[in-house]
């Protein structure tokens, strides 16, 4: 039983939408908790003194609609959420438990203002205000992850596939510059030996291929603008937020249409494929493949 639970937790599935963009997300969990209470007026709701009942449950939903915009920002800032390894199951859950107590207790802070304060100053009072709540935030969260909830009992078979990247012939072309933010940061390489980019906070990482050894450069810059000054070249994708790879050099994929893990040449290192960049990441390794 343990075992089929842990399983199920570590199930591979696509990122909550609401999940992906704070502002997005925290307005859609706004709009649709505010239409939902004036709605049913569920949970025994009621007006305030000051207001009618659409104006103080619009003021309480704006209220948690700050609260889990700064929940969602939170996950981008957490490594776990928003690092390179693919999303799961368990990480959607912690994510739904983080953004519901966010929005949660920003109905609760906004109660200060709305009621009498002094009845609120209670841990009765919070758990109610926290339970009721989750419970009107959590339709429009719930409803979005339900949707993915397929990929847990019918999980997509993984592919693997393997490119003879020592098959392609060499190109010739010319050296460039890749220029950083600051004139020292510029770095002189032949594009093809580039294996792949890796941003890092507000620097990017160039590894390259120098006579079989794998090398690493350090640049202060964006990684969209390396993406830029790369744009010429057919043989580099931005296959994820954070790394550009050139497709010269991939040695393996392995995934399924929710992301890719690439094997690159002479990285023990592993680059990510997000789910939308699939569809791309497989036109192009043919057409290169072709060349």
């Amino acid at each position: 039983m343990m075992s089929a639970i842990s399983t199920a937790l570590n199930r591979v599935i696509p990122k909550n939408i609401l999940f992906r963009n704070p502002y997005l997300g925290a307005l859609v969990i706004t709009f649709v908790s505010f239409l939902f209470l004036i709605t049913y007026e569920p949970l025994n709701t009621h007006p305030s003194l000051s207001f009618s009942y659409e104006a103080t449950m619009a003021i309480y939903c704006f209220g948690g609609g700050i609260s889990a915009f700064l929940a969602i920002s939170l996950l981008h800032f957490f490594n776990f959420f928003s690092g390179k390894k693919t999303w799961i199951l368990k990480k959607e859950l912690i994510a739904i438990a983080m953004v519901l107590f966010g929005f949660a207790t920003g109905i609760y802070l906004i109660g200060f203002i709305m009621e009498t304060p002094a009845n609120r100053l209670n841990m009765t009072v919070y758990l109610d205000s926290l339970l009721k709540s989750s419970l009107v935030a959590g339709v429009p969260i719930v409803l979005t992850t339900v949707m993915n909830l397929k990929f847990v009992f019918y999980p997509e078979k993984e592919e693997s596939q393997e490119f003879h990247i020592s098959e392609r012939p060499s190109i010739k072309v010319d050296k460039i510059t890749i220029e950083g933010n600051q004139k020292k940061d510029q770095f002189d390489v032949n594009p093809d030996d580039i294996v792949y980019i890796e941003s890092n906070g507000n620097y990017i990482d160039i590894y390259w291929n120098n006579e079989g050894i794998l090398k690493k450069k350090t640049l202060r810059c964006a990684l969209k603008k390396i993406n830029e000054q790369l744009n010429q070249y057919t043989f580099f994708l931005q296959v994820h937020r954070a790394f550009i790879v050139n497709l010269r050099m991939v040695e393996n994929k392995k995934g399924n249409s929710l992301g890719y893990q690439l094997k690159v040449f002479h990285s023990s290192n592993e680059v990510p494929v997000s789910r939308q960049n699939v569809p791309v990441f497989d036109e192009q390794m043919i057409e290169v493949a072709q060349d």
